[in-house]
């Protein structure tokens, strides 16, 4: 699994790495292991059941704490996606800045055709009120409450075996792209600060 794993990311780079050349496609950087840490569970099997692998920014810090692409293969379901999943404190409330001082950039984003056709919207967790510091009136309450900020879109299994992976994948991570390089821009001190 590891060999044809490092090969698809590979391929993703010769797909996507000029157009995208801040982001890493490194086999090493970006697949997860398989392996699981069964110190702390209660599942005391060592291997995941599923095959991930995740696209960061070359200047991010590892982690899904960053923007970026992701993409997931186990045996019942195979999804792609990007956004930033697990936005700290700090990433969230500059996120939320933005979007109380120019929510029409990201609007824009979210309404357009390719991406709502290809990922709907932002399914994420929400604060059940308004965050700390915002009017529970605020007209773009709906983006202020998101605590997660990434989308995913499900994949019909049969795709894995066909040459067509590779460029179904690429298409799903230029569609999401805009989301998350509007992330990026957001957020962007943390990459200065770690390079």
């Amino acid at each position: 699994l590891k060999k044809p794993t490092e090969d698809f990311v590979l391929a993703l780079r010769e797909k996507l790495g000029k157009k995208m050349p801040e982001f890493m496609f490194e086999p090493k950087k970006s697949i997860f292991r398989i392996h699981r840490d069964t110190r702390f569970s209660d599942n005391k099997k060592p291997y995941k059941n599923n095959i991930a692998f995740f696209v960061r920014p070359k200047l991010f810090q590892k982690g899904v704490d960053s923007p970026g692409f992701y993409f997931h293969l186990e045996p019942k379901e195979v999804f792609i996606g990007g956004g930033q999943y697990i936005p700290s404190s700090q990433d969230l409330m500059r996120i939320r800045e933005r979007i109380e001082k120019d929510p029409k950039s990201l609007k824009k984003i979210l309404q357009s055709s390719s991406f709502k056709k290809m990922y709907g919207g932002l399914p994420g967790e929400k604060l059940k009120r308004a965050p700390k510091g915002f009017s529970p009136d605020h007209p773009d309450i709906e983006l202020l409450r998101l605590k997660q900020w990434h989308t995913s879109k499900e994949l019909e299994k049969e795709i894995i075996f066909t040459p067509d992976l590779v460029d179904v994948t690429a298409d799903a991570f230029i569609k999401v792209s805009p989301l998350v390089y509007w992330i990026m821009d957001t957020v962007r001190y943390k990459a200065f600060l770690l390079a």
